[in-house]
């Protein structure tokens, strides 16, 4: 199946970078690996969201954009994944504003989240909301018999749950 093309985000200039810089924590300004083509959030008049005051995306690049550079995350992820539940031994690595771009779940959109944190044995999928109303995941609904559990790679996954099981194959 042929992937759609998306199109090129539009250069950002030196002013823009700097308002996106300006409101964002300086301790997290190093997890932005390329300024231009990273997944900005914009307005309906295309303005970058991560320049407000009150954006969420500012909020979850501030927060886990400074713990992906800090030499402690291995530490601190394994403590959140053990606090929700989950095994939390590393190494860990952590993406800002990931897409599921293999589509694994089959959805009309694929799975786009904040930030996601693969473990040895599990995935914390994280989505940060600051001042805008919540909101449900837009992507699926669950079935008459329960929640949706599909496996992905060698996990069976539970949307909308918090557990990833370990499956044998």
């Amino acid at each position: 199946m042929p992937k759609a093309v998306v199109p090129a985000a539009p250069e950002l200039s030196t002013k823009q970078i700097a308002e996106i810089k300006a409101n964002l924590f300086h301790a997290a300004h190093p997890a932005i690996d390329n300024w231009c083509a990273f997944p900005w959030h914009r307005d309906p008049s295309g303005k970058i969201d991560a320049t407000k005051v009150h954006s969420s995306q500012a909020l979850a690049i501030d927060v886990f954009g400074t713990l992906r550079v800090n030499p402690e995350r291995h530490a601190l992820l394994g403590a959140l994944a053990h606090l929700s539940g989950v095994p939390g031994e590393g190494p860990w690595k952590l993406e800002l504003e990931w897409t599921d771009q293999s589509n694994l779940l089959g959805e009309k959109r694929p799975t786009q989240v904040d930030a996601i944190a693969f473990g040895a044995r599990s995935i914390l999928v994280i989505e940060c909301k600051f001042t805008e109303p919540g909101g449900g995941c837009s992507q699926t609904t669950p079935t008459p018999n329960g929640p949706l559990i599909t496996t992905f790679h060698n996990a069976t996954v539970t949307m909308h749950g918090r557990r990833i099981h370990e499956t044998a194959k």
